[in-house]
């Protein structure tokens, strides 16, 4: 996995104007919570762009999209049911409003970490 997130920031490129940012985000588990695979993990399957979300069920690897059938929906969502929120009730957001908040709550949070600061992401996994 690492090689594979070290290449995706390598993309990155002053000449170019490329601007990629690679994250690892990692949830710590207790000893007790580390026996139960996959318990403590952010398993989204989702991608967000300026105007559309995708929501699938298949992981990003590329067996998953050449040897499962997974389902997927995309969303072109111009206005929210809500949009105009109330004083007391704000509005809701589009599905992919409310997915790129997601994104860029779990982005920022204390379990994220840039994937070549390998003190920081250690220190949330351990040592690898």
């Amino acid at each position: 996995m690492f090689p594979f997130l070290k290449s995706l920031a390598a993309i990155a490129d002053n000449q170019t104007h490329y601007s990629v940012a690679v994250r690892l985000f990692m949830v710590p588990a207790s000893a007790a919570q580390a026996q139960i695979p996959s318990a403590r993990v952010n398993h989204n399957k989702d991608m967000v762009t300026e105007k559309a979300a995708y929501i699938g069920t298949s992981n990003w690897s590329g067996d998953y999209f050449t040897r499962t059938a997974g389902s997927a929906l995309v969303v072109n969502q111009t206005l929210s049911p809500s949009s105009a929120g109330t004083a007391t009730v704000p509005a809701a957001g589009t599905i992919r409003e409310q997915l790129q908040a997601v994104f860029e709550r779990d982005w920022s949070s204390r379990y994220s970490a840039d994937i070549s600061d390998a003190e920081q992401w250690e220190s949330l996994c351990g040592s690898r």
